[in-house]
């Protein structure tokens, strides 16, 4: 998008840009800064700053820029706006949504104008309903047009399988408590392991989170930016909780872990806390709901060469990939993407310890 949009009479948006939504839509769909946001859309940097503060309301222009945006985003990084809708329990009330009939009626009355003679009255039909999706028709051909509704309707196709998991508020939203300590892209995340059945992470420098005692994990904190020391011991204690789905009777969580050898041997802290931390994973490697490999150097090549990487897996949904960067996160949804994620995952497990020998390399450690 380059300018000021042209308006259509009527229009409306494809989405109701709240400033939640145009914050989301930039930092977690798009991953811009708010300066490059704005030269994409087209507007002064202070115009979309008023908007996601809600300074103002966002004007016709600057939605229909939007909008705009939305469509010439990538599959990628639509699927993580409308995750990050979903799984931050954003009230999600788009149009997109709310004009679902309307979508889905539109496709199906294209279907029948596929020949050279349309259904009587269909055109009349589709013009209305061009009306409610907002876009001009007299200014798109009607091939144009269909790939249009079709890019809708997967839209609508997204939000429906990703609100889905949101049926369960309480669960998505369960760490409340914590919100003033933890950053956004973490409330993502956090959302979104509420909501999984299943989560494969691979760590090759540290003890995964879900893993750690209190004591390492104050340690680690200390260390990183991330969490200010005045938050650090509530930061610990929402670790605390996550871990506490291993054992949910009604819906508990079930961890894979794959741990690089080198992070058993990091020295993190005292000797005496390394080995309470080792002893907890031998404990933890005894739940049900926990299945704990160790990677080792001479184990060979395998190919999580990037580090971290985390794969959520859900009851009513496609997986989604998770990696951290430095001052954020990716989340990965596109279906090959995501099929890369879960390869990657599957080369791990058949390449680090099974199960039992890395028990027998934990103890091992110990007693050094």
């Amino acid at each position: 998008m380059r300018g000021d949009p042209r308006i259509v009479p009527g229009y409306v948006s494809t989405v109701q840009w709240t400033p939640v939504r145009i914050r989301l839509f930039r930092q977690e769909g798009l991953c811009l800064p708010q300066d490059r946001f704005a030269r994409v859309l087209g507007f002064e940097k202070r115009t979309v700053g008023n908007a996601e503060r809600g300074a103002h309301p966002p004007s016709l222009s600057l939605r229909r820029a939007l909008d705009q945006a939305l469509e010439d985003a990538s599959e990628a990084q639509r699927e993580r706006f409308f995750a990050a809708l979903a799984a931050a329990s954003v009230n999600d009330d788009t149009s997109a949504v709310n004009s679902r009939a309307a979508a889905v009626e539109s496709v199906e009355l294209i279907s029948r104008t596929e020949g050279s003679d349309p259904v009587p009255g269909a055109l009349d039909q589709i013009e209305e309903l061009v009306g409610r999706l907002g876009v001009d028709y007299s200014a798109v051909p009607l091939a144009e047009f269909r790939e249009r509704v079709l890019t809708w309707r997967r839209y609508v196709a997204h939000v429906e399988r990703l609100t889905s998991l949101t049926d369960r508020v309480d669960e998505v939203t369960w760490w409340a408590p914590w919100a003033q300590v933890v950053p956004d892209w973490l409330k993502i995340f956090l959302g979104l392991e509420a909501l999984a059945e299943r989560m494969f992470v691979f760590e090759p420098v540290l003890i995964p989170g879900l893993l750690q005692i209190e004591d390492y994990a104050r340690a680690v904190t200390a260390d990183t930016p991330r969490v200010r020391p005045d938050h650090r011991d509530r930061f610990v204690d929402l670790r605390r909780a996550r871990a506490r789905r291993f054992t949910d009777p009604d819906r508990p969580l079930h961890l894979h872990a794959v741990i690089a050898e080198a992070a058993l041997r990091l020295r993190v802290g005292t000797w005496d806390l390394q080995r309470a931390q080792l002893e907890h994973l031998l404990v933890m490697s005894e739940l049900p709901t926990v299945t704990i490999q160790i990677l080792r150097p001479e184990d060979g090549l395998h190919t999580a060469t990037t580090g971290f990487l985390a794969v959520l897996e859900f009851e009513n949904a496609r997986s989604i990939g998770y990696t951290e960067l430095h001052d954020g996160a990716v989340y990965v949804q596109d279906p090959d993407q995501a099929r890369c994620y879960a390869m990657t995952a599957e080369n791990l497990e058949r390449v680090a310890l099974g199960p039992d020998q890395s028990v027998a390399l934990i103890k091992s450690a110990i007693e050094r």
